[in-house]
């Protein structure tokens, strides 16, 4: 009864989504931080359209905790499973998951979360993501471009523009990334700004919300939020709706998602930066198949164990 017990623990802790027409085909394991995270489901239904026709999936979501990951992780090395694609809740953890894979010979795909760990000492591990720096490069442009025309109110009429930042986790890649390159280049286009406050929200549009709520004395002065995604950029308009009834203020946010697109359409956001989902999963795709079919694409380097997509500016 123990055994069964267990058996029946370990598969629901893992087989939460699966699917492929054909069970002989080879293995992917998917795994991913979060399953409420707004981006990472645009992104795993692309992954997942992309692969189901030609390999068995199965998904596991670790609810930003990294012990359940681990766990499902063990799950599919033990399973021998053909490959694995991380999404990590901690990218201090890639180092461990490398080497164990390593010693199976079962090759990685990390995603979207750059894992904290020399790629180049593996064999067969690859980071798929979005280049974080053009992105903050991106929104410091649109915040020029926004100046030049006279498109940011100017509360105080003091010429500069009063900000604040919405970041997303600490110590992840992309939000310090985004944060410090967004502030570099503002000084480098010669933009006049003063920023008032970075709050930390991870990624969330709740948390994003009652950091609003914390900066309520403040909003008076608030010109500019810029957001490094636009869930949080949601989270500040949800916020500014409730109080004011109206987004007096311009929003940036990064990722290009369809609730941040609609917001565009709608005038509560300015713009948004794309994440590139499409781009991103045709690498996924390249680098299974040269992993597990020796399908080489002529214009894809499988020698760049770090392939970075820079995204494009959307607004209305």
């Amino acid at each position: 009864m123990k055994k069964i017990i267990s058996y029946i623990i370990l598969i629901t802790l893992v087989v939460l989504l699966s699917g492929c027409k054909n069970n002989s085909h080879k293995k992917i394991g998917i795994l991913i931080y979060d399953k409420e995270d707004t981006f990472m489901k645009e992104y795993l239904t692309s992954v997942i359209n992309t692969i189901e026709e030609e390999y068995y999936y199965e998904v596991g979501f670790a609810d930003r905790n990294q012990l359940k990951q681990t766990s499902q992780f063990i799950n599919f090395i033990d399973r021998k499973f053909d490959l694995i694609i991380v999404n990590a809740v901690d990218r201090l953890q890639s180092g461990s998951f490398i080497e164990k894979a390593e010693q199976n010979n079962i090759p990685l795909i990390f995603i979207n979360r750059e894992p904290q760990s020399l790629l180049n000492d593996s064999k067969n591990s690859y980071y798929v993501g979005s280049d974080s720096k053009n992105t903050g490069l991106l929104q410091a442009n649109i915040v020029k471009e926004m100046v030049a025309n006279y498109k940011i109110k100017d509360k105080n009429n003091d010429g500069t523009i009063q900000t604040i930042i919405l970041k997303g986790e600490q110590s992840h890649q992309d939000s310090e990334s985004r944060t410090i390159e967004f502030i570099d280049s503002l000084g480098k286009l010669d933009v006049s700004y003063e920023l008032l406050a970075i709050s930390v929200a991870n990624w969330d549009r709740k948390q994003a919300f009652d950091k609003m709520k914390e900066l309520d004395q403040m909003l008076d002065n608030i010109e500019l939020i810029v957001s490094n995604n636009d869930d949080m950029a949601l989270g500040a308009v949800d916020y500014l709706k409730e109080k004011y009834g109206e987004i007096d203020l311009k929003i940036i946010g990064v990722d290009g998602t369809n609730s941040g697109l609609n917001a565009i359409d709608n005038n509560e956001i300015y713009a948004t930066v794309t994440n590139d989902i499409v781009a991103q999963t045709e690498a996924i795709k390249k680098i299974t198949d040269y992993l597990l079919k020796g399908i080489i694409d002529s214009d894809f380097n499988y020698e760049e164990r770090f392939q970075l997509i820079k995204g494009e500016i959307v607004k209305k």
